[in-house]
């Protein structure tokens, strides 16, 4: 980004003008890319929930999200047995 943008933009937030910067956001028509459903939103997002944003998160990291699910099962476990 060059210099004399990044100036005017601390210029704009030094004058209190974030609202004015939020209302330039670019809104598009989007399809999100778990379910399918049309959404709209900022040209960066790329699901239409947050549920949806969970599940593709989940199944691109499907080892780890186990691995993680069978060591909190392991410490209930081995928790319940330290327990009379």
């Amino acid at each position: 980004m060059p210099e004399d943008v990044r100036e005017r933009l601390r210029q704009l937030m030094r004058e209190g003008l974030a609202k004015e910067l939020a209302s330039r956001r670019r809104i598009v028509q989007g399809q999100c890319a778990w379910c399918g459903r049309p959404f709209a939103g900022t040209t960066r997002r790329r699901y239409c929930s947050l549920s949806c944003a969970q599940k593709a998160y989940r199944q691109r990291h499907h080892d780890e999200v186990l691995r993680r699910k069978r060591e909190a099962y392991r410490r209930k476990k081995a928790w319940q047995e330290g327990q009379p």
